[in-house]
């Protein structure tokens, strides 16, 4: 009886903790609950990603023109108090919204008859459209916004003066709405969106917040840690720029989700959580990876690949809308599920074997 208890202890002791933990939780610690942790590191990356294509060279115009290079461009970080704005303006799937003078916000509504996909994740469907919106339009000279609304939202997006971003999604059948706040200002006529220069590859480089370093993988600077203030019970932001670290997985070239919000993000897990001045928090994404429970399947590369970067689209080539490390991560988490139900079983009979002894 002795030993027969002591295997059963052991089998709890290694078994029991990995089905109790969730290893896709990314704790932005974010109380919203229009999206959840999975949707906010997609959009993260997004933006981090399309600021890093710029300065390696992996971004071009209508033309194939590569957009120039920008020194002091910086790693944006996630805002929670952002995320409860965006919340608001896509409640109830609204087809419009009212500007901010305080906030720049990038905004779609997708109606009737749009997409299934669109429908399904809207946030992520429009981050890869406004991400992309420079390849079919000529890049501004001397990187001024000229009022172009068909770059609107991608100059919001690699806006240098902008730090933080929180965006938010609803879904209601039919129709959907996505919304993305930043905690500057919409781009005005004539304003520079980040000055050409040589992407950072030593700390004191980096000099439009102090003290800062540079994260030379990214190609971006990166704000040092501040004390952050107590978070704000009303939730009401500010237009100050957020003092916390962003994300430290590397971006790549972005691709869209077609997925819900609780399935696909790109396969970095595990972040470090730290509160924002503006009231909400942010996370830090490391740099380990979550294993996934069962190999994934791949297809030969063919010699036709639709993507812009082949290196990042082997699975499934002729497909440029989403890349292998999304396509990874939502395999991963098929099987993770799987895997929920035998984690069931063994709570129950090791309740039963406890009851009996």
């Amino acid at each position: 009886m002795f030993l027969p208890n002591i295997a059963l202890i052991f089998v709890v002791a290694i078994v029991l903790p990995g089905c109790l933990a969730d290893s896709y939780a990314k704790p932005f610690n974010c109380t919203g609950q229009t999206i959840n942790d999975d949707v906010r590191e997609i959009a993260l990356y997004y933006h981090n990603s399309l600021r890093t294509r710029i300065n390696q060279d992996q971004v071009e115009d209508k033309n194939k023109t590569k957009l120039p290079k920008a020194e002091n461009m910086y790693k944006m970080i996630y805002s929670c108090a952002l995320e409860e704005e965006a919340a608001k303006l896509v409640d109830g799937c609204a087809d419009t919204y009212n500007k901010s003078q305080a906030h720049g916000i990038n905004f779609k509504y997708f109606g009737p008859g749009s997409n299934p996909t669109q429908l399904a994740s809207p946030l992520s469907q429009i981050l890869h459209t406004w991400s992309e919106q420079i390849v079919t339009k000529d890049w501004l000279p001397n990187n001024k916004y000229n009022n172009d609304k068909d770059l609107f939202e991608f100059s919001n997006m690699i806006n240098a003066k902008t730090t933080a971003v929180g965006c938010s999604e609803a879904m209601c059948g039919t129709k959907a709405s996505a919304a993305c706040v930043f905690n500057e200002p919409d781009v005005a006529n004539d304003q520079v969106l980040y000055v050409t220069g040589t992407p950072c590859t030593k700390d004191d480089e980096c000099k439009t917040y102090t003290p800062s370093t540079c994260e030379v993988n990214a190609s971006l600077c990166v704000k040092a840690d501040a004390t952050p203030a107590p978070p704000s019970s009303s939730g009401t932001t500010t237009s100050g720029s957020v003092a916390t670290t962003p994300s430290s997985s590397t971006p790549t070239t972005s691709g869209s989700v077609a997925t819900t919000p609780s399935s696909s993000t790109p396969t970095t897990s595990g972040s470090v959580a730290t509160n924002s001045p503006s009231g909400g928090t942010t996370a830090q994404p490391t740099s380990s990876t979550t294993p996934a429970p069962s190999s994934t399947t791949t297809t030969p590369v063919t010699t036709t690949n639709a993507h812009k970067d082949p290196s990042i689209n082997r699975i499934c080539p002729t497909n440029s809308g989403v890349n292998d490390k999304i396509r990874n991560k939502t395999l991963e988490m098929h099987n993770w599920r799987r895997f929920v139900p035998l984690c069931t079983v063994l709570i129950i009979l090791v309740g039963i074997a406890c009851a009996a002894v």
